[in-house]
């Protein structure tokens, strides 16, 4: 990968080291600091490109992140109302069938 132009710089580049992090979000924490010397404000158009490029890193990324939030909490949401729904046939049950 050290042979590939900055993802600032080249689309398919970006396109690839987006896809990246957000299959694997864990990689921010080696990606993020190797690309902080190229942060530094500076009034260049490289400059300019390079925030551009964090900012939709930060984007997707945040984006992958919040759907599976989602997705867990909807599959959370599935399973609390499978339990109630079974608790409340089990008592119907018990309640129908008790002998006095």
């Amino acid at each position: 990968m050290s042979s590939l132009r900055p993802p600032h710089v080249d689309p398919l580049v970006r396109d690839l080291v987006i896809g990246s992090l957000v299959a694997c979000p864990d990689a921010l924490a080696w990606y993020l600091p190797s690309v902080r010397h190229m942060c530094m404000p500076r009034p260049t158009t490289g400059c300019l490109a390079m925030l551009q490029f964090i900012r939709q890193v930060e984007i997707n990324v945040c984006f992958c992140i919040l759907c599976i939030v989602y997705f867990m909490l909807f599959v959370l949401f599935i399973l609390y109302y499978s339990v109630l729904h079974i608790y409340f046939n089990y008592l119907n049950y018990t309640h129908t069938h008790t002998t006095i």
